[in-house]
């Protein structure tokens, strides 16, 4: 939480004030660009390591081959990808990058948030399995939130210029690397050792089958998820269309902010369950983590929706950001759903049927790509998010039907439409009474009405044993 609030004091309120919207823009085209890019480079071993590490840890000697061949595959992929950027960089500067000026250390920084997000990966899945999820969460979520705060003051105060702005963000990531390197090096008991050695043992055939259909899979997700920002800046030819839909992007994803502690969670757990094949286990997890998911993200949609108008009265700049608003709408409406659908992805990737993934990926890759190239031409910004919440529900409905027609499993009760009924009730009851201009007090107002006429008839009707269990605990701490 502590990570989202500086996430969204430096988004809404520092970049928005401090950075044109075409700065914010390049920013977020750096980020889409590494993230595009980086699942190639790491090719499936992160999720490997939560799969596999158990096969490995009774072995000390095969342990120290498992997490040397992770570290140094990705390390030799991206030595590279360093060449193949250093060797076209003459042609991407002439043809890609000459119209703006944002973009020109680009392909400087580009390399260095590909090794960080590559790295950090892998660290982060080997930390998760020894249920350290504490410190990879705060150097993720708050230190790089930081650093980015850090050196967007000293642009402001001509310390240096915006190219040397992106240099500097990107370097300073490096210290979060060093910070989780001792970390696996502390808690794992590792030593390095050859890593070609464990190619020869039984199991890696079958880790290797599982990396390559995960790459196939992996490219076409990562296509899904980045490729709005990319493709609206190259259809729209303009960096500050990117930037004003980042903004809004970032305030619908804040009803993502259960999922993902709670996926940290449940995927060892998950990881078991599916190896062991206790489905009644697998079951009662799907169903908890829909149902609350869509609890906790609903009423953080309906929040922000029924408050939309004043959040973006009291941001900087306001008048160019709030043409963002109806991205907002349909992009968390979309993550509302996803939510809905509980941890659909992790039961697929965690099971034998993760090879699916290889005829998924590619054709949402399509449905994303062709619905971006419709809608950004046709509505702009608000096409994107149209585009991108079309996406978000055709993959969520297939691999809800994949996981019912494959496992006989689905996330759904009755407590779903009634989740949905009152959420639909709280927004119509909010918008049709008037509040006052002043907003701040309409944001108070609002959100009083709104968690009334959802929280009490929840809380009776008992729609989430989980969510009620920590709502008595706080009262009795209160009161």
């Amino acid at each position: 939480m502590v990570g989202v609030g500086i996430g969204a004091i430096s988004l809404l309120f520092i970049q928005a004030h401090f950075l044109s919207e075409q700065e914010i823009g390049a920013i977020k085209v750096l980020h889409s660009t590494a993230l595009l890019i980086y699942p190639f480079v790491l090719v499936g071993l992160s999720s490997a390591i939560p799969r596999f590490f158990f096969h490995f840890e009774k072995d000390q000697k095969q342990y120290n081959q498992f997490i040397s061949f992770t570290l140094v595959v990705p390390f030799l992929l991206l030595v590279v990808l360093i060449g193949l950027f250093y060797s076209l960089e003459s042609y991407v500067y002439t043809h890609f990058l000459n119209s703006s000026p944002y973009l020109k250390k680009l392909m400087l920084v580009i390399p260095i948030m590909v090794g960080y997000f590559t790295f950090t990966a892998l660290l982060e899945n080997y930390l998760f399995t020894k249920t350290k999820i504490a410190v990879p969460s705060v150097l993720r979520n708050v230190l790089a939130r930081l650093y980015l705060i850090a050196v967007i003051f000293l642009y402001y105060f001509d310390v240096f210029d915006f190219s040397s702005l992106l240099l500097s963000y990107s370097l300073l990531h490096l210290i979060n690397l060093a910070i989780m390197f001792y970390l696996v090096k502390k808690r794992l008991n590792y030593s390095f050792t050859s890593p070609w050695t464990i190619t020869g043992t039984p199991i890696f055939k079958k880790m290797a089958t599982y990396c390559f259909y995960l790459i196939l899979g992996t490219g076409g997700t990562v296509i899904v998820n980045q490729i709005d920002t990319l493709m609206t800046g190259g259809i729209l030819q303009d960096l500050g269309a990117v930037g004003i839909y980042t903004i809004a992007f970032f305030i619908a994803t804040l009803i993502e902010i259960p999922k993902r502690p709670l996926v940290q969670v449940a995927v060892p757990i998950l990881s078991r369950s599916l190896g062991n094949n206790e489905l009644d286990e697998v079951e009662m997890i799907y169903k908890k983590s829909s149902i609350n998911l869509l609890i906790i993200g609903g009423v953080i949609f309906s929040l922000i929706w029924v408050n939309i108008d004043y959040l973006y009265q009291i941001m900087p700049n306001s008048e160019v950001y709030e043409n963002g608003k109806y991205v907002v709408f349909f992009i968390g409406l979309s993550k509302m759903f996803d939510l809905a659908l509980g941890i659909n992805y992790e039961i697929i990737q965690y099971s034998k049927f993760y090879k699916w993934n290889l005829f998924l990926m590619p054709f949402l890759a399509v449905v994303a790509i062709g619905t971006n190239l419709y809608f950004i031409e046709a509505y702009g910004i608000t096409g994107t998010a149209i585009a991108t919440a079309i996406s978000i529900f055709i993959y969520n409905l297939i691999r809800t039907a994949l996981i019912y027609f494959k496992l006989n499993l689905h996330p759904f009760t009755v407590k779903h439409l009634a989740t949905v009924v009152l959420i639909g009730i709280g927004v119509l009851v909010v918008k049709w009474v008037n509040t006052p201009d002043n907003p701040f007090l309409g944001i108070i107002i609002n959100t009083a009405i709104f968690s009334v006429l959802f929280a009490v008839p929840a809380y009776f009707l008992r729609l989430s044993e989980d969510l009620n269990r920590i709502a008595e605990m706080l009262w009795k701490r209160i009161f």
